[in-house]
């Protein structure tokens, strides 16, 4: 199964990647370091072309929230047989932020 990354890109450098020969050894350790937690961001001549956000094993749902050139992991949810995923994530996001949610009551026909 394997692992999974999350790496937000800055589109105003992006371009500058193919200048630079070490561009893809530095992602490569960028994503190595994100294991310990915190964003890894990846520089090149002219900025900051992208952000390592984090890495999760595949087995693994997790949203991530993307702005401001970075990143931010919302929620983690490790789905059971039979889980509605959606609603799942909600009810862990909501839960963790001390809510719960429920479902709207049907519109009955007039």
């Amino acid at each position: 199964m394997g692992y999974n990354t999350t790496v937000v890109f800055n589109n105003d450098v992006v371009h500058r990647m193919a200048d630079d020969p070490d561009f893809i050894d530095k992602l490569h350790m960028g994503i190595l370091k994100v294991i310990s937690g915190n964003q890894v961001p990846i520089q090149i001549k002219g900025g900051t072309v992208a952000t390592v956000i984090e890495t999760h094993h595949a087995d693994v749902t997790t949203v991530v929230a993307s702005g401001n050139n970075g990143g931010e992991v919302i929620s983690t949810h490790v789905p059971y047989p039979g889980d509605d995923l959606k609603e799942a994530i909600l009810r862990d996001l909501a839960d963790s932020m001390g809510y719960y949610i429920a479902k709207k009551p049907k519109k009955r026909k007039r």
